[in-house]
């Protein structure tokens, strides 16, 4: 879910990184629809599955983005579980946060690119 709320912000929707245990909450105003059906086909790859249900073939894939952070400057950042990663404040607001996570999401395929 944290991939795909920084993704829906990067193409113009404010949403809020989603907290644990909680659905993920968006506040859209008057003439946002087309803009929020753009990102959210920009950010398909990343959409959180429906009904809170992990995506089974993700976890591994969530374990070595984990361990890519760790390599990359934020030790704390923890394995998943249960097909999700749950990111306290601490660990997102580590100096090092954001040039790990392009690091270690630059060889993931991009959306659009199936």
């Amino acid at each position: 879910g944290l991939k795909w709320a920084q993704c829906m912000r990067e193409n113009g929707v404010d949403v809020p990184d989603p907290k644990p245990g909680e659905g993920i909450r968006m506040t859209l105003g008057p003439g946002t629809e087309k803009k929020l059906e753009q990102a959210q086909k920009a950010c398909e790859q990343w959409q959180p599955p429906a009904g809170g249900r992990p995506r089974a073939e993700s976890d591994g894939e969530l374990r070595e983005i984990a361990a890519c952070m760790r390599r990359n400057g934020v030790e704390d950042f923890p394995d998943p579980e249960g097909g999700r990663v749950h990111i306290t404040k601490d660990v997102g607001d580590d100096p090092d946060f954001e040039a790990a996570q392009r690091t270690c999401q630059k060889d993931k395929p991009g959306p659009g690119s199936k």
